[in-house]
């Protein structure tokens, strides 16, 4: 998401560009989360070793996982709560928004009912996905009126709905509010959650924006 400071403004900076991890470590690099979430108790756990090397080779999600740091960490964080690993990338993504949603504080805090704040999210990623620099009104609105069809309602009236499911998400961490030049933005945490999303909305409606 093409949001932050202007690089020519910093041109005396020292710049860096940070690679992702190289895949074919991603076996290792998923060990020691396992260990890490283990605390000193998991140290010298060689079997860490055997459960990322078995579940990265029974996920066709494998190569994404290994080649990026938050995924790593979500694959970590899924095979400590649930054991396994999701096989494909998409059960991979809706896994992991599952075990957002299952964490105590979001729990207590869910304000709006599952199916519209699935809709709304699903909303998100289709308008991010098409324009990345709307501002959090204009795709606040936007979401209202992808919302008003299904929901039978104006999109006045579907806004009091997509406002605390916005919210929601973004307390639970799937996607958070930036700044800058004096304007709010939503965004995924991660770019795949978007593509992920915006394709759980095509799938929905298959005749938008056709």
């Amino acid at each position: 998401r093409p949001i932050g400071y202007t690089t020519a403004a910093l041109a005396d900076w020292q710049h860096y560009r940070l690679l992702p991890p190289d895949k074919n470590q991603g076996t290792g690099h998923l060990a020691q989360l396992l260990r890490a979430l283990k605390g000193s108790a998991g140290a010298n756990d060689d079997g860490d070793l055997q459960v990322a090397t078995r579940e990265l080779a029974s996920s066709r999600a494998a190569d994404a996982i290994s080649t990026s740091p938050y995924l790593l960490g979500m694959a970590a964080a899924l095979i400590s709560s649930r054991g396994k690993l999701p096989d494909t990338r998409p059960r991979l993504y809706g896994e992991i928004i599952r075990l957002f949603e299952t964490s105590s504080v979001a729990a207590a805090s869910h304000s709006v009912s599952a199916i519209v704040a699935a809709h709304v999210l699903n909303a998100l990623g289709w308008l991010l996905m098409h324009n990345p620099l709307a501002a959090n009104d204009e795709l606040t609105k936007c979401c209202a009126k992808l919302l008003a069809e299904p929901m039978g309602c104006t999109w006045m009236a579907a806004l009091s709905e997509v406002e605390p499911a916005l919210g929601y998400w973004e307390q639970i961490g799937i996607i958070e509010r930036l700044h800058h030049d004096g304007t709010d933005y939503w965004s995924f945490v991660h770019k795949t959650f978007t593509e992920f999303t915006a394709a759980l909305q095509r799938t929905a409606h298959e005749g938008y924006g056709r």
